[in-house]
């Protein structure tokens, strides 16, 4: 989990950095290079990943670690239930 998290506050600081220190534009020789359309499609991408990323955790959370919940409870159920059928398990 710590692992997602890392990489989804990578993509956050990228788009920090994008915003606050990239230029709109740059004079280049002859050439005018407005940046703004880049910057936003830059920051559309972080955001993709970003969102790419909570959906693989979403599934991870609801798919995989769900089987390993339903086994826990199921166990501690089963526990709760177990009667004493001697004596000795009553103590």
């Amino acid at each position: 989990m710590e692992e997602f998290k890392a990489e989804i506050k990578k993509y956050q600081d990228t788009i920090k950095k994008i915003t606050l220190k990239t230029p709109y534009e740059m004079r280049m020789s002859m050439f005018l290079v407005e940046c703004s359309t880049l910057n936003e499609e830059l920051i559309k991408i972080c955001n993709k990943l970003i969102k790419m990323i909570c959906a693989k955790i979403h599934n991870y959370v609801f798919t995989e670690l769900q089987h390993n919940v339903m086994t826990s409870v199921r166990a501690m159920q089963a526990k709760f239930l177990d009667k004493a059928d001697t004596s000795s398990k009553l103590v």
